[in-house]
């Protein structure tokens, strides 16, 4: 039987509580400003708004500043929602998972379909009237809230098993053999999917598409 580690234990739940405070925070935080809509000047025209008179940032936010934004949260997403994975499986209770990179690969595309439908599916009018449709925007805040911190508590309980037994010192597989094409692929998906996925939700989100439903809009702020 492993002698436990109550020093480095103890810290480490300090720090992880301390922590904690801040991941619940930023969580709501973060999920909610994915699914933040403001309007763009193409919105304020399809609905007969003469807007040679207003100023950008002000009366409407420029597209280039919400997609720029909006990619910034994916990502965000995409690196704490893999990184807390990964912190997982290096820990003894997900120790026995056979991780190499192109299983991140999988985990970055489906975070980014994640967000991209729940942006989508909670502020475009698809005219569809049921007991909770006024409230979808929070209950898919809702979900985005809970999965990532589910995640980040998955993670803890996993870390928490390893530092009680081995201390502070982590210890990773140096066998991981990477192809230059499944890291680039990586390296591309990583930087590069927030920015095509914030494209793609705000294309469907068009006016001529779907739009975006009257109460879905915030105010700019």
């Amino acid at each position: 039987m492993a002698e436990i580690s109550w020093g480095p234990f103890l810290a480490f739940l300090l720090a992880g509580g301390i922590i904690s405070i801040g991941v619940v925070r930023g969580a709501h935080f973060l999920y909610a400003k994915l699914v933040t809509c403001h309007r763009a000047k193409y919105h304020l025209k399809y609905e007969g708004v003469d807007v040679d008179e207003l100023t950008p940032g002000e009366d409407y936010e420029k597209l280039s500043m919400k997609i720029i934004l909006l990619s910034v949260y994916n990502f965000i997403v995409v690196i704490t929602t893999t990184g807390f994975l990964f912190l997982y499986t290096v820990s003894p209770l997900g120790a026995s998972l056979d991780v190499g990179l192109e299983i991140w690969i999988a985990v970055i595309f489906v975070t980014l379909i994640m967000n991209m439908s729940l942006r989508i599916s909670s502020l475009a009018d698809l005219e569809l009237q049921t007991d909770y449709y006024d409230n979808i925007v929070d209950r898919s805040l809702s979900f985005g809230y809970s999965f990532i911190l589910t995640i980040y508590f998955m993670t803890f309980f996993g870390m928490s098993t390893h530092v009680i037994q081995n201390g502070l010192s982590i210890s990773l597989n140096n066998d991981i053999v990477v192809s230059d094409s499944t890291g680039m692929w990586f390296t591309l998906l990583l930087f590069v999917g927030p920015l095509i996925s914030a494209i793609i939700s705000e294309a469907i989100l068009h006016p001529t598409l779907f739009n975006v439903r009257e109460d879905g809009f915030d105010q700019l702020n």
